[in-house]
C-alpha cells in the first residue's frame, strides 16, 4: 500500500496508533484520518510518534505529556491513562503544525523527534519545537525562570509548545506549562 502506515513493538502508550495500548509483534496496519493522506514518514521519540505526511501534515499518537505530540491535553482525542497521563491511541491531527502553517507556512517540509519533544522545518525555512524543555531541548529561552523543569531526571516539567513568539523571544502562557520557540533556520 503507498503511503500506508504500520506499526508494531511496545504501546503501553498508545505510541502505534491502533487505537488501544496492547503491543504487537508482527506489523499491524495503522488507520490514518481519511481527510489526512498517505504518509511519507514516521518519526519516533520515547512513547511517541509523528507521522509526516505526504501533503506536508503531520499527524501524532502516543504519549503527549508536555505537549510532545504537539497536540492540547485538552483535545477531544485524548485519553487520560490510569495516571493522569494525555495519551493519543490513533493518529492525531498535530495541533503545533497546523498553526505553523496558518502563520504563513504552506507546508511541513520535515519532522523530527527527541525522547520528550520534537520539531518541525516549514517550507517557509521556520523550525517549531514543541514538548519537554527541562534542559531546553527546545532551544534556549531568557531565563532561568522560563525554562522549566528545575533540570532534575523526572518528567514533571514545563513544555513548550503552540505559542506563536515574535522575535525568537520565549514566553509562557497561562497555564505555565506550555511554550514555544520559533527561529529561523537559517
Amino acid at each position: 500500500n503507498w503511503g500506508a502506515a504500520y506499526a508494531w513493538g511496545a504501546n503501553a502508550f498508545g505510541m502505534l496508533g491502533t487505537g488501544d495500548r496492547l503491543s504487537r509483534c508482527k506489523p499491524q496496519f495503522v488507520a490514518l484520518p481519511r481527510v489526512s493522506g498517505p504518509a511519507a514518514s514516521v518519526e519516533c521519540g520515547f512513547a511517541f510518534t509523528l507521522v509526516h505526511l505526504r501533503n506536508g501534515g503531520v499527524l501524532s499518537c502516543g504519549f503527549n505529556r508536555n505537549g510532545r505530540c504537539g497536540v492540547p491535553a485538552d483535545d477531544p482525542a485524548t485519553t487520560v491513562s490510569e495516571d493522569g497521563d494525555a495519551l493519543l491511541l490513533r493518529p492525531t491531527p498535530c495541533t503545533a503544525a497546523a498553526e505553523a502553517c496558518a502563520a504563513g507556512a504552506r507546508r511541513v517540509r520535515s519532522v523530527a523527534c527527541g525522547s520528550g519533544h520534537a520539531g518541525l522545518v516549514t517550507d517557509d525555512g521556520r523550525v517549531r519545537m514543541f514538548g519537554r524543555n527541562d534542559r531546553r531541548q527546545c532551544f534556549p529561552v531568557r531565563d532561568a525562570a522560563t525554562a522549566g523543569g528545575g533540570g532534575d531526571d523526572d518528567d514533571d516539567d514545563d513544555g513548550c509548545m503552540l505559542e506563536e513568539k515574535d522575535e525568537g523571544a520565549a514566553e509562557e502562557d497561562d497555564d505555565d506549562d506550555c511554550m514555544l520557540e520559533e527561529n529561523d533556520e537559517q
